[in-house]
């Protein structure tokens, strides 16, 4: 509908509507059960089907019902595998199949089926070179392949389309460092990759990272969470 959605850090989540100008605030509030569930709201994405989903820190994941208002929570359940494996999401992006993966600050990757409401979860195991490096992971991006690559605190993680194990780079294959904030692709299928030691391009091809920092007109080495942009050029 060409409104505008915004996340804060911790006053929870903005919706500028396109057609008055004006905005309407949803808050977290104890008193509302089906309200937002955490005001720290920290990646929005729309589905194919016109669902928008909210990852937030500390309160999982949501839905809403644009007609109500009112939220849909996953949240973490000790007793229930197929929950959501911890509640504080960092990531977003929607799977190739119409499923949703969803990354924690805290507990890795969970691979989220809206039709049956169950998560399948990617945690690090100590030992395991196939098992993310961290459960800690600040962005998702899923390219053309249907291939899912994770950013985390500790590398560049791949899961291929058909694949069940993950393989991840780091500062000894070339990355600048181990913790990446941002990814995008280009129109060649590179990857750009926002570090805290810099901007890298990835070329999952022949596998080869070329960096750049501040010598190369960068105002600064470290990137941070949450800041990237990919214009239609």
């Amino acid at each position: 509908k060409g409104d505008l959605w915004i996340g804060t850090l911790d006053a929870g989540l903005d919706r500028f509507r396109a057609a008055t100008g004006g905005f309407a605030h949803y808050r977290s509030d104890p008193k509302r059960p089906d309200g937002l569930g955490a005001n720290g709201v920290t990646s929005i994405v729309e589905d194919r089907e016109g669902r928008l989903w909210f990852g937030t820190f500390g309160g999982g994941l949501e839905t809403i019902d644009l007609e109500t208002g009112r939220f849909t929570h996953f949240r973490h359940d000790p007793k229930d595998p197929s929950s959501l494996s911890g509640d504080k999401v960092s990531g977003l992006a929607e799977a190739a199949d119409g499923r949703l993966w969803v990354g924690t600050m805290e507990k890795g990757v969970n691979l989220f089926d809206p039709r049956t409401g169950r998560f399948v979860r990617h945690e690090p195991h100590p030992g395991d070179a196939g098992s993310l490096p961290t459960g800690v992971v600040h962005t998702l991006f899923v390219d053309a392949a249907g291939g899912l690559w994770v950013g985390t605190h500790g590398g560049l993680s791949h899961l291929p389309p058909d694949g069940r194990s993950f393989e991840t780079f780091t500062t000894k294959d070339g990355l600048p460092s181990d913790v990446v904030y941002g990814i995008r692709s280009d129109h060649q299928g590179r990857l750009w990759l926002s570090t805290n030691n810099g901007l890298s391009c990835f070329d999952p091809r022949d596998r080869q990272f070329t960096s750049y920092g501040v010598s190369d007109g960068l105002q600064s080495a470290e990137f941070n969470f949450g800041a990237w942009h990919q214009s239609p050029s």
